[in-house]
């Protein structure tokens, strides 16, 4: 009767290891399971998180390279605006320094042909032997010897003399006359040649009065 009750027993006792085993195999399994579905959710909320931060990210630096264009676009502006304001000063300031120059030019250019150093002024053509024509020139003679003449009244830039100290006259077929400066022996530095001007008046009567006008200031300056 012993034997028979600890034989049930065991019998019982082992069946339950086995359920024990059993069950604990299949809480292991369901355990891996669970595992494997966890690291596989993680993975994938892993991988939407990152791709979400890398979405941001790029939005973060196309929102910085934004800004930056914006702010480099409103650095340019400013600088322009700059630049512009600069040009504009600089062009004002060219335009009064160009008003005073013409005021200055037309305030000298009054007092030389007002002087009463001038004994003659007027038009007369001058030949110009490299192009081979004549050219309208404004001639003026003054008392210290000297004949002058300017492309016109207005423009005194281009600009040229002889000293009638070192000039001969030479009457031509009126209303020409011709000028040769290196006369009275005098020559120029290194052996060259005598310039000749040949001059040409507006008449015969203009060309008589240029002709004595400048004879008597050459005999000056040869007396003296």
């Amino acid at each position: 009767m012993t034997e028979a009750l600890l034989a049930r027993a065991h019998s019982r006792l082992r069946r339950r290891l086995r359920e024990e085993r059993e069950h604990a195999d299949a809480a292991s399994r369901r355990m891996q399971e669970l595992e494997s579905e966890r690291s596989a959710l993680m993975s994938k909320v892993s991988g939407r998180c990152f791709k979400h931060l890398e979405t941001a990210a790029s939005a973060v630096v196309d929102r910085a390279s934004d800004l930056a264009g914006a702010v480099q676009a409103e650095g340019s502006a400013l600088e322009a605006t700059r630049l512009m304001e600069a040009a504009e000063r600089a062009s004002a300031t060219g335009r009064e320094l160009a008003s005073r120059q013409a005021e200055s030019l037309e305030s000298l250019t009054s007092e030389l042909f007002c002087s009463p150093e001038i004994l003659r002024q007027g038009p007369m053509e001058l030949w110009n032997p490299s192009a081979a024509e004549w050219g309208e020139k404004h001639f003026v003679l003054t008392r210290s010897g000297f004949l002058h003449w300017f492309d016109s009244p207005e423009d005194v830039s281009g600009s040229d003399a002889l000293n009638l100290w070192r000039c001969s006259i030479e009457a031509g077929e009126p209303p020409i006359f011709s000028l040769h400066e290196g006369g009275h022996g005098v020559w120029f530095a290194g052996g060259s040649r005598p310039r000749v001007v040949a001059l040409k008046a507006a008449d015969v009567d203009d060309c008589c009065e240029w002709v004595i006008a400048i004879r008597e200031e050459i005999s000056c300056r040869s007396s003296s």
